[in-house]
């Protein structure tokens, strides 16, 4: 009796200390063995988003029972662990061979001399089911009284550990989260104030192209700015995208339709050393997402993968549905309890420690040699799921490959099928009367310059106050307000709804670097609202003014 109290001693203060969950459930596992001989146990962690038990320490056990009962599921003859977690009662098999819950497993169990099996919920102080513990004899028979209080002991130590590890990792998640945001509103910030900069940088270096003939040599060096301000329009959206400050046009969807659409394309970009395996959910999988954003996660997250597996190796492409019940929510950051669907991707590559796990979501991260990328694509692949309502979790050790898990929530409804932009061209040119308002003195002068060129009369403002004072001052009709959203003074919605009361058949279109105020839900704007991102190319943008203006 002394050992079991001194090693129950010795477990929660290494518990306490902060010892690994597999560490400490190993070593309650290893106390209790050590009170009897020819007694085996095991630890099993319950799964509550899949209702399943997986491996948790079973030191003794021979390996292929541990595979075998590894994922089982739960249910009233599931066993007696999978009775037990779902009964949340303690099951007691004295006999394997008979029991009636033990059919499916009947002749492993009778080649490992597996006879009685007793098995106990452990639980949280609330009452939610944590995993299961269980006791082996090689012999049919009941537990005694010394016995129940083993178990009684070894659960209580279970929960002790288990509840501990997940308040560490939840912890360890917000501090996560709280930096993630941090950066994230440095780099939008950063990713805003830079796309002025490109914005008019495209703008001119097009306009100075537009002007010159194809012979003249000065055009090579016109286009390779405007290549390079490309590039860096590029690494500005990835920015964005990041800290969740990007323009969404998001649409309903079925995710089995969009895998199957990129199935060609993905296997190309994986080359012939890589097998790719695609499996979809028989049921549609429907989410509202933006297609454009979901098609770069996935193509992030293979291409991510790919590069895990330099030899070869093989890719599954998965898609499920699932249920996130609310005590499982706390270790999916973002998400409520609901119905998701799930896009997992999982590799056979180098996989992963811990330490690279924690940082793998960081902006400029890579574990790639210098020049070989960004360390722009996990973090690219961060900010669009969780701006989408969803989250992301990586599971991976060294040497045993990586799988990724993206959730999004469900929708319900009709999906529209993928189709090819049909989108007719109108003529960029016109004599309307816009409104440009724009704090940015360069994108301001910018931007009328190409409608002028275009032959439509422009009005400046430089924010919003202004912007309503050259319309008070403006004796005709002002056919379209271009304007940026964030202005001091007066931000461009409260512009909008001031301007359009006055005239009411005046049409708005947006121009923003990102969409962070108050007129937009978590990014997401509404369908009948044209917002432009910039920077913009001056055609695009001509284009755009056009088609709204054209517009009944």
């Amino acid at each position: 009796m002394n050992s079991l109290v001194d090693g129950q001693w010795r477990i929660l203060e290494r518990v306490a200390q902060g010892a690994p969950q597999s560490e400490s459930l190993e070593a309650i596992v290893r106390l209790i063995e050590a009170q009897s001989d020819g007694m085996l146990c095991s630890i099993l962690l319950f799964d509550p988003r899949k209702q399943t038990l997986h491996h948790g320490a079973a030191p003794s056990l021979p390996a292929e029972y541990v595979r075998a009962i590894d994922g089982s599921k739960i249910g009233p003859t599931e066993g007696s662990c999978g009775a037990a977690a779902f009964r949340q009662a303690p099951v007691i098999a004295e006999d394997t061979s008979t029991h009636p819950n033990w059919a499916p497993w009947r002749a492993l169990a009778k080649r490992h001399r597996l006879r009685a099996c007793w098995s106990t919920p452990i639980l949280s102080p609330d009452r939610a089911l944590l995993g299961t513990f269980a006791m082996y004899y090689d012999a049919p028979r009941e537990p005694t009284e010394v016995e129940l209080f083993w178990i009684s002991t070894a659960t209580h130590l279970a929960c002790v550990a288990i509840t501990l590890a997940r308040q560490a990792e939840l912890e360890e998640q917000l501090r996560r989260a709280q930096r993630m945001e941090a950066v994230g509103k440095l780099a939008g910030g950063i990713a805003h104030d830079f796309n002025n900069l490109l914005s008019v940088i495209i703008g001119y270096s097009t306009m100075v192209a537009d002007s010159l003939s194809e012979t003249d040599p000065v055009l090579s060096d016109v286009e390779e700015v405007r290549r390079a301000a490309g590039r860096a329009s590029e690494l500005t959206r990835q920015l964005l995208a990041f800290a969740r400050r990007q323009v969404m046009e998001p649409h309903l969807i079925d995710l089995n339709e969009v895998l199957r659409g990129l199935h060609s394309m993905l296997q190309r970009v994986l080359g012939e050393h890589i097998v790719l395996t695609l499996e979809t959910n028989a049921e549609p999988a429907s989410v509202r997402v933006d297609p454009g954003q979901l098609e770069q996660v996935v193509m992030n997250l293979v291409v991510n993968a790919r590069d895990a597996m330099p030899r070869g190796g093989e890719l599954s492409l998965r898609t499920d549905s699932t249920w996130v019940a609310e005590s499982s929510a706390a270790h999916h950051p973002g998400t409520a309890p609901g119905r998701y669907v799930s896009i997992s991707v999982s590799d056979t590559g180098e996989g992963m420690d811990a330490a690279t796990m924690g940082c793998i979501f960081d902006p400029f991260f890579t574990t790639k040699e210098h020049g070989k990328g960004t360390g722009l694509g996990l973090s690219t692949v961060w900010g669009i799921v969780t701006q989408s309502g969803g989250s992301i979790s990586v599971q991976s050790s060294p040497g045993a490959g990586a799988r990724f898990e993206v959730l999004f929530p469900a929708a319900e409804g009709a999906t529209a099928p993928a189709v090819m932009s049909t989108k007719v061209t109108s003529p960029a040119e016109g004599s309307e009367t816009i409104l440009v308002v724009e704090d940015e003195e360069q994108v301001r002068n910018l931007i009328g310059s190409l409608l002028r060129r275009a032959g439509y009369h422009v009005l400046e403002a430089e924010d919003g106050r202004d912007g309503l004072a050259q319309s008070d001052q403006h004796p005709g009709c002002i056919h379209l307000l271009l304007t940026d959203v964030i202005m001091p003074r007066m931000n461009g919605p409260e512009l909008v709804r001031a301007l359009v009361k006055a005239r009411p058949q005046t049409k708005v279109v947006y121009l923003t670097g990102y969409t962070e105020n108050a007129m937009v839900g978590h990014g997401v704007l509404d369908d009948s609202i044209t917002v432009l991102a910039k920077p913009i190319a001056p055609q695009e943008l001509l284009r755009e003014v056009r088609s709204v203006l054209d517009r009944g």
